[in-house]
Parts: C-alpha cells; structure tokens; sequence
C-alpha cells in the first residue's frame, strides 16, 4: 500500500514534533528532579542544624549538673519535648 505524499509529509512533521515533545518532557524531568534533591539535601540540613544545637545545649547543661547528681542522660530524658 502506498501512501500519498501528504500523508508521508503529515507523518514525518508529527513524528518530528513528538520526538521534541519527548525530549523536552524528559530535559524538564531531569531538572526538576535535580532541583528537588538540592532543597531536600538542604532541608535535612536545616533539621540537622537545629538538633545539633538543641542536642549541644542538653549536653552543656547536663554537664553543668554533673555535681548535683544527675547525670547526662536523666536531663536528656527528663526535658523531652
């Protein structure tokens, strides 16, 4: 079966279309996947930063109490949030 010239132009003009579309669909996915993992990796590290601190404090002040008796793991249980 043959097909007619405008039916060839027709089907290498969509096929040229959607082979961009396809590329484009992919190029973006990329990118926003490269893009999320940057603000997830700075997210945790957000989080770290505030139990390192909040960790840095109870160990200061468990420290501090060292001669009333209590020790660092009492004061780390006994001031959960």
């Amino acid at each position: 079966m043959k097909f007619s010239i405008g039916h060839r132009l027709f089907l290498s003009v969509l096929l040229a279309i959607l082979t961009v579309a396809a590329g484009a669909v992919f190029l973006l996915r990329q990118n926003v996947l490269a893009g999320f993992g940057d603000y997830a990796v700075g997210i945790e590290l957000d989080r770290l930063d505030e139990l390192s601190g909040s960790l840095a404090a109870r160990y200061r002040a468990a420290n501090a109490l060292r001669g009333s008796g209590l020790t660092f793991r009492h004061e780390l249980f006994r001031n959960r949030n």
